[in-house]
């Protein structure tokens, strides 16, 4: 089942469960079941906007009050996963690290010049941007951004990369999916990888627990063919 079907349907059930009950607790699965549905409307196309994630890796807080009881759920998960992951991060290619989102400088690879985040549903930690270049990649948990887009994060990370002025950090939440696909699209261009399978076992040879979904195989394949054409 995917993320519109699930989240909708979670969505309506909270609403109506909310109306049956009534009160403050039927006032709170109501506004519960509201923000998961958004969020499902959002996988259905509207996109990450929903978020109000800003250029700079700020979240609107309205945004943020309308979508609580789903990033509340979100947040906690991350950090559950976050605390039993192994590892925060790892180097893929000298001077290009991938990771998950982190919270604090001391976490960053030494010398970070630019921070490329993936993240919608997070905002971005004022630590983590300040002093370097940071690059926001609107993009749903398990989707893709636009394949412009993806052509160009990956030549801002390349270009980056052939100044060798310091080290380059890809993240989304965990660093297992969206930020992976990235990685790999950098493996392609760089010659290192000659098919979207090789530049992914690359990457999960240096992360393990990387999984890319048919849609992220889909949007490094389309990148491939464009390189070739």
């Amino acid at each position: 089942m995917n993320y519109t079907v699930s989240l909708s349907l979670l969505g309506a059930a909270q609403i109506g469960l909310g109306v049956s009950t009534g009160g403050l607790a039927g006032f709170l699965l109501g506004w519960s079941g509201v923000s998961f549905l958004t969020v499902g409307i959002a996988y259905a196309g509207v996109g990450p906007r929903v978020f109000g994630k800003r250029p700079d890796g700020r979240v609107h807080w309205a945004n943020t009050l309308f979508l609580l009881p789903y990033l509340a759920l979100t947040h906690f998960l991350g950090w559950a996963r976050c605390r039993s992951s192994r590892d925060k991060k790892n180097e893929i290619i000298e001077g290009l690290f991938l990771g998950q989102r982190l919270t604090s400088t001391r976490d960053l690879p030494e010398n970070t010049i630019l921070v490329v985040d993936f993240t919608s549903e997070f905002q971005e930690p004022k630590e983590i941007r300040a002093g370097k270049r940071y690059l926001y990649v609107p993009t749903l948990d398990s989707d893709v951004p636009k394949d412009k887009l993806l052509r160009e994060v990956i030549e801002a990370i390349m270009q980056e990369r052939e100044r060798k002025q310091g080290a380059v950090y890809v993240h989304c939440a965990l660093g297992r999916g969206r930020s992976a696909m990235a990685v790999s699209g950098v493996l392609i261009a760089s010659g290192l990888a000659d098919s979207v399978a090789a530049a992914e076992a690359m990457v999960r040879e240096r992360r393990g627990g990387i999984r890319l979904s048919r849609t992220q195989r889909a949007a490094l394949e389309r990148y491939r063919q464009t390189r070739i054409a």
